[in-house]
């Protein structure tokens, strides 16, 4: 089951050639993370049985993303394992960080636009607490961490807001607009310091399970976004960062970035968070925080 089929692989290389314009280099970094994730995972890459990935590992890009401040969404931070750049996440309070469960994070950086490991606003993760039983990051795939020391709140920094629990985004697919915010890689292979955003709609759970049926596991609990045609996705670097939408007029974080079948700029596969409704009673035990205070 840990075979590596040599002929999709040069198709996919092909396909990043012609579409992305990948250099050689990024190329051959490809094949070498197909490789591993392959090996350490044991997923089978057969040209008709494609496989997700998370988007820490295989998936590259913040996809047409646009240059946003962190002023505007002052909840988003940076996570940082051994002085590299992980991950997403954002501010539930002073003292509380929500990312995903697959994202492996030591320190986190707080009201940056650009990242930067040797920068302003650097606080140890004392705890890291994912979600009871998480095996994989295609379920219950949220993570809490708390912090060293608070957060200090101002214009760069306040928390997000979460659904109430249970709450489903209501109406067909490519209605609600959505977006996901992070520093993952753009469309030209290079890895931003800028904070991204990228603009979405939601598709509804019935045609994301239809769409990947065969591919990978949709369940209840995971949200699904995209564009017609592709063009706009979460990669690289994005996993554990906020996906938002609007409630009565309000930003709110409906889901943590989780995983997408590769190349994420695939037309035919939404990207998949993980829903925060499904988990904030579980957010709000374990941090403290007043379901009043986290939800709208």
């Amino acid at each position: 089951g840990r075979e590596l089929n040599i002929k999709y692989i040069k198709i996919k290389l092909k396909y990043h050639k012609s579409t992305l314009k990948f250099t050689k280099k990024m190329m051959k970094q490809n094949i070498i993370v197909l490789v591993f994730i392959t090996a350490s995972v044991g997923l089978a890459v057969h040209a008709n049985s494609i496989k997700p990935v998370p988007s820490t590992e295989m998936n590259p890009f913040v996809v047409g993303g646009v240059s946003v401040k962190i002023e505007d969404y002052p909840f988003v931070v940076v996570c940082y394992n051994y002085g590299s750049f992980s991950c997403g996440g954002s501010i539930l309070n002073e003292n509380w960080v929500l990312t995903a469960a697959h994202c492996t994070c030591q320190k986190i950086q707080w009201g940056v636009t650009f990242r930067n490991a040797s920068g302003p606003n650097m606080v140890d993760v004392v705890q890291s607490v994912r979600y009871p039983g998480w095996t994989s990051y295609q379920r219950d795939d949220v993570q809490l961490l708390r912090l060293a020391e608070p957060i200090v709140f101002g214009k760069n920094a306040q928390p997000v807001k979460l659904p109430r629990p249970q709450w489903e985004v209501q109406g067909d697919s490519f209605n609600t607009p959505s977006a996901v915010l992070g520093w993952g890689y753009d469309s030209n292979g290079y890895l931003p310091l800028n904070l991204q955003r990228g603009d979405y709609f939601v598709i509804n759970n019935t045609d994301c399970q239809r769409i990947h049926q065969g591919i990978a596991a949709v369940y209840d609990f995971n949200c699904c976004n995209g564009v017609k045609g592709g063009g706009v996705a979460d990669c690289n670097g994005d996993s554990g960062g906020p996906i938002v939408t609007w409630i009565d007029g309000q930003l709110v974080e409906y889901g943590v970035v989780s995983w997408s079948v590769k190349p994420c700029v695939n037309p035919t596969f939404p990207a998949v968070g993980t829903k925060t409704s499904h988990y904030v009673d579980w957010i709000s035990q374990t941090t403290g925080i007043p379901l009043e205070q986290l939800t709208v």
